[in-house]
């Protein structure tokens, strides 16, 4: 088995998948060649967890039903990991997509499957993809395309992925809009995975700042983020934070119930 559904936990209703990075890339690579031989697939959703995104899905049925929905959710936010470890289950550390991109991206070109990158600004995903072509010389994008789109232009962005038939389609719109999107138009798409990713296309252009490893490791990435730019985080952290510690400690951790 790629990976087993038994083991998923529910924070306060909200899912996540316990998985180390080694097991997300096997698991990448199993699920993106999953075609049958008239083309078909069955599509997976692939996305994270976060105090943020957490905190989103407490008050969004439609987000939340749609995380219930993905095929695997891994804790990008050392807090998701604090809070399973305090209700007693310890689970692996954080995956965070920027930390390990380049290494899954390797093992998917490794294995012939391809790649669409559609998320952030007009010119970003160009900039993102150029590189990760640097740091991954193999790697050649089955196309690029801005996230930055009217929902009503949303059949004209599937055609485009569906002409260039990718295995894997990267997907960064920010929370919710991005696995909301996903949601509505996985099955259309027809892609085996499609993953949702967040910030990680303006990471890789340049945009968006990552913190010192250790830094991450220790559990402080919100406050690097935070004093780079205050005025703009200042929600999410200062009040995001407490607002997701006080409803995990007065929440439940569920394990899965497979029938």
């Amino acid at each position: 088995m790629i990976h087993d559904p038994a083991q998923r936990l529910f924070l306060c209703d909200i899912p996540v998948d316990p998985v180390t990075p080694t097991s997300l890339t096997r698991a990448m690579v199993e699920w993106s060649g999953q075609r049958s031989p008239a083309g078909e697939v069955r599509p997976v959703h692939v996305s994270y967890l976060n105090a943020h995104v957490h905190n989103l899905a407490r008050g969004n049925v439609q987000l939340r039903g749609a995380l219930h929905e993905t095929t695997l959710c891994y804790a990008d936010g050392t807090s998701i990991v604090w809070a399973c470890r305090g209700h007693g289950t310890r689970i692996p550390p954080r995956l965070t997509a920027a930390d390990f991109f380049p290494d899954i991206l390797t093992a998917l070109t490794a294995a012939g499957r391809s790649v669409f990158l559609l998320g952030g600004a007009v010119g970003v995903a160009e900039r993102a993809a150029n590189v990760l072509q640097q740091k991954v010389p193999a790697f050649c994008p089955a196309g690029v395309s801005s996230g930055y789109f009217d929902l009503q232009d949303s059949p004209a962005v599937i055609r485009t992925v569906q002409a260039a038939n990718p295995d894997v389609l990267v997907v960064g719109m920010g929370t919710p809009r991005q696995q909301l999107w996903v949601h509505a138009h996985l099955k259309t798409l027809n892609v085996p995975v499609v993953w949702t990713v967040g910030a990680l296309l303006d990471y890789y252009a340049g945009l968006e700042r990552r913190c010192p490893k250790w830094v991450g490791d220790m559990g402080w990435e919100w406050l690097y983020r935070f004093l780079i730019s205050p005025r703009r985080r200042a929600r999410r952290y200062l009040i995001g934070n407490p607002k997701f510690m006080a409803a995990a400690m007065l929440g439940k951790l569920e394990k899965a119930t497979i029938a």
